[in-house]
């Protein structure tokens, strides 16, 4: 993982005022820098993941609000994960990415998105189950980027420091967060990619309003992200 190029295909959790392509929404900008204490490149889960590999960002193609499937009331699939926009933004002119880190789910499940039983690829005005715009996403990067790692990541729990009385929902909207991180792990394994589960640690992040993590969370998620890619690296992070 030294010395390689990462590119980042994320929502909000990896958004960062002045990191992402011109145009999508970020949640980490000035109305919310003091608040998360995140800041920098280096107050993010992908700074610090990559600056401990003492790799290069490429690209950072992450919108806030944004799923893996398609948004209610859209006429296209952009800006979800799966869409052709996104799964084929991860490089830079001729430079193409050596890693490519995938953190999504989190808005599917929260917005109790529906799931199919079987991977199948629908077309695009079908693209609202989960199993299927996951699978539909990981062929895509397959497809633009062949020579890429690619590692997806598990839906993360939650705290609040500022809230002791904040209890993370395991069920929200009637949907199980671990329905949707057992989609990803068969997924995943399916397309003969890399897994970086962090739901298997049940160590949650600090967050600011129990999503977003605020500058120890950060550093937690880079921890179980450096330690599910390798654990001795992982414990010397």
């Amino acid at each position: 993982m030294k010395n390689k190029r990462f590119s980042i295909l994320g929502d909000s959790l990896s958004t960062l005022s002045g990191y992402n392509p011109k145009g999508y929404k970020v949640f980490y900008d000035q109305y919310n820098f003091e608040k998360s204490g995140v800041k920098e490149m280096k107050d993010t889960w992908w700074g610090k993941v990559i600056n401990f590999y003492r790799g290069e960002l490429l690209v950072n193609n992450s919108w806030s609000g944004s799923r893996v499937t398609k948004l209610p009331n859209r006429d296209r699939l952009f800006p979800s994960g799966c869409a052709d926009e996104r799964t084929s933004g991860l490089h830079i002119n001729g430079i193409k990415p050596d890693v490519i880190i995938v953190y999504l789910g989190t808005n599917d499940w929260a917005y109790g998105v529906k799931r199919d039983d079987e991977t199948r690829c629908f077309d695009d005005d079908e693209m609202e189950y989960f199993e299927s715009a996951y699978f539909e996403m990981l062929r895509k990067l397959k497809a633009n980027y062949p020579n890429a790692e690619i590692w997806c990541c598990t839906i993360s729990t939650t705290y609040m420091s500022a809230n002791p009385r904040f209890i993370f929902p395991e069920i929200y909207k009637g949907s199980y967060i671990e329905y949707y991180n057992q989609a990803i792990r068969n997924i995943v394994a399916a397309c003969n990619c890399k897994l970086i589960d962090l739901y298997k640690y049940h160590l949650p992040y600090d967050s600011i309003d129990g999503t977003h993590p605020n500058a120890n969370g950060m550093n937690t998620l880079a921890a179980l992200m450096i330690r599910s890619i390798g654990e001795e690296p992982g414990n010397r992070f």
